[in-house]
């Protein structure tokens, strides 16, 4: 598809209470972590064991979750599927994918990909890469899924490419990205580089070939 326009980098306009909460809450959580700077390492302290746990009762995962599976189950009701977690943690993404599918995930953390080994055993394709080049044959995948991500990648229309690059053509991609005002500290704090609002999002996944099929809750 052609771009209708360049990816917007507009937060929302003005900070509402509940971002000024968010980032206050973000401050305190990470007042005892190392800050961003741009090193694969820094990733590597961003999930521990217990954090499976908080993922699987989360009631927002919670929710991503279901909707990732009525996606996949509505777009692939029948036989086997292909599908990729692109930045998949600890793996917590796997215990939606039903048995019929393959599941491979990856994520630029060896330490994390260690956690999301011990903690799934049953699956061993979990491997080390990130975006602009991932570890993975192009057209490889009928669904992929990226959810928290984007904000991370430094290039975030190269990385749009790359998921568009592993997708088998007619393939699906499950994107989620957060769509709060974005404070600068936020970089130094999680390694966000930006936020996004609706056009924005969709302008940057339509320029690199993609349809955007449905915008979820």
């Amino acid at each position: 598809m052609t771009p209708t326009s360049a990816p917007s980098r507009v937060p929302p306009a003005r900070p509402s209470a509940l971002d000024r909460f968010d980032l206050a809450l973000l401050r305190l959580a990470k007042r005892r972590r190392d800050r961003f700077d741009r090193s694969e390492g820094f990733y590597d302290g961003f999930f521990s064991e217990r954090d499976f746990e908080k993922y699987v009762q989360d009631v927002r995962d919670v929710w991503r979750y279901r909707v990732f599976r009525r996606v996949l189950e509505r777009s692939y009701p029948d036989g086997p599927v292909d599908v990729v977690d692109v930045g998949c943690g600890l793996g917590v993404a796997s215990l939606s994918v039903p048995a019929r599918a393959s599941f491979v995930g990856v994520d630029v953390s060896a330490r994390s990909l260690e956690r999301a080994r011990a903690l799934r055993s049953e699956l061993t394709d979990f491997r080390q890469g990130g975006f602009p080049n991932l570890p993975l044959e192009s057209a490889s995948y009928d669904f992929a899924l990226c959810l928290e991500v984007l904000e991370h990648v430094p290039d975030d229309r190269r990385a749009v490419a790359e998921l568009h690059r592993i997708l088998r053509p007619g393939g699906h991609l499950l994107v989620s990205v957060p769509r709060t005002f974005y404070w600068p500290d936020y970089e130094g704090l999680i390694g966000h580089f930006r936020h996004y609002t609706a056009d924005s999002l969709r302008a940057l996944i339509e320029s690199e070939g993609f349809e955007v099929v449905q915008p979820l809750p």
